[in-house]
């Protein structure tokens, strides 16, 4: 539920953010796929990164060595990096549309997993993560 939140979340501000900039999309190089909406921010850049690195935290959150944990980061990064770059390469956002979409992306992930920890605290569920950690 906190990821479909979340990633709801992240959708609905980009298209809120492409209405407010109303950017054409790029005429530079011919399109390799045909694309009717806005250009700034990129949403694949913007979405995939709200989705991929909080799916990523939260899995850190639960795996237990530390390479797991790195792996989980990793991944959901590369991901996020080549659906970025695919935006370019394809012609339909111009570069800047999709450092743009990162940005805000890592910062709405960042932000749901802040809350996430939030509501973690409140409800008490880390120190019984703990407990039961150290129970095993």
């Amino acid at each position: 539920a906190f990821v479909f939140v979340a990633s709801v979340g992240g959708w609905m501000l980009n298209d809120l953010l492409k209405e407010l900039f109303a950017r054409p999309r790029p005429q530079v190089v011919p399109h390799l796929r045909q694309v009717m909406s806005l250009s700034f921010p990129s949403g694949h850049a913007l979405t995939s990164a709200a989705v991929y690195l909080t799916l990523g935290a939260l899995l850190m959150r639960v795996a237990q060595s530390r390479l797991a944990k790195f792996y989980c980061m990793f991944i959901a990064m590369l991901a996020t990096l080549l659906i970025g770059s695919t935006r370019v390469y394809l012609g339909v956002h111009y570069p800047t549309d999709v450092l743009a979409g990162w940005l805000i992306g890592i910062s709405w992930a960042l932000f749901c997993w802040l809350l996430e920890r939030s509501i973690e605290r409140r409800a008490g569920l880390r120190q019984e993560r703990i407990e039961h950690h150290q129970q095993q």
